[in-house]
């Protein structure tokens, strides 16, 4: 995932870096890719984030069970 974002990024400087004498038509390409990345990243986090915090909370809920017991 890092990589994703590492290539928006570049996305984004290349696209500054040609400046306003660009024509529309390569900006919208560069903008529609940036969107497609996004979009992954979006996707991504909308669908891995929740399964991370789930068993995150199941771990520390069995950790505070076997403390519980243990004292």
């Amino acid at each position: 995932m890092i990589d994703i974002l590492n290539f928006i990024d570049d996305l984004k400087e290349i696209k500054t870096s040609l400046g306003s004498n660009t024509d529309n038509k390569t900006m919208k390409l560069i903008d529609d890719k940036i969107g497609k990345y996004d979009k992954v990243m979006s996707d991504f986090e909308e669908s891995e984030v929740p399964k991370h915090i789930k068993n995150m909370i199941k771990s520390v809920s069995a950790w505070l069970f076997i403390k519980s017991i243990v004292e």
